[in-house]
């Protein structure tokens, strides 16, 4: 949580060290040098503090690594939700591609955008490769290939893409 004058933000990092570095980011970019930060493990706190950290008024949302909330059923995701529902603002991070597993992606756009993306069962019949998965269910697979150019169009002014080829040189050596 940040304490920058009158705005609250929320950062929800894997681990301290991401948090700072999120944190410095985002006072550069407010101007602002009274910072106060206080730090907790989200992956409690998240479900058990939900009620809490919607009275709070934050402002702004910033979830790294939001693929970690990619399980639209866990009650963790559902805690996030419900707390992103009262926050204006909110910025997802993540260096997972997003056709990897796509249907794993609707909780990032829901929580960005929940008015154009508000169910997941719509999301999946419309958006998504369905095969069957042998037990008289479906398994998807991916974007349906005739809506992907569709998709890129509808998200571009909310969602940064960027291609492997693009930042490669910017990547650390391993």
């Amino acid at each position: 949580i940040l304490f920058t004058g009158k705005k609250f933000i929320l950062v929800l990092c894997e681990n301290q060290g991401k948090a700072n570095n999120i944190i410095a980011d985002v006072a550069d970019m407010l101007n602002e040098e009274n910072i106060r930060k206080t730090f907790g493990d989200w992956r409690l706190g998240l479900e058990t503090d939900r009620l809490d950290l919607k009275k709070f008024g934050f402002k702004c949302l910033v979830v790294d690594e939001s693929q970690n909330f990619s399980n639209a059923h866990s009650k963790r995701t559902k805690a996030l939700l419900d707390i992103a529902s009262t926050i204006p603002h909110r910025i997802c991070l993540s260096g997972t591609p997003l056709l990897n597993r796509f249907s794993e992606y609707w909780t990032t756009l829901n929580l960005i955008r929940p008015d154009q993306w508000r169910d997941y069962a719509s999301f999946l019949r419309n958006w998504c490769q369905l095969i069957p998965n042998g037990n008289g269910g479906w398994k998807a697979t991916g974007i349906k290939p005739w809506r992907r150019d569709e998709f890129f169009q509808r998200t571009k002014g909310y969602v940064l893409r960027r291609l492997k080829r693009d930042v490669l040189q910017d990547l650390p050596a391993f």
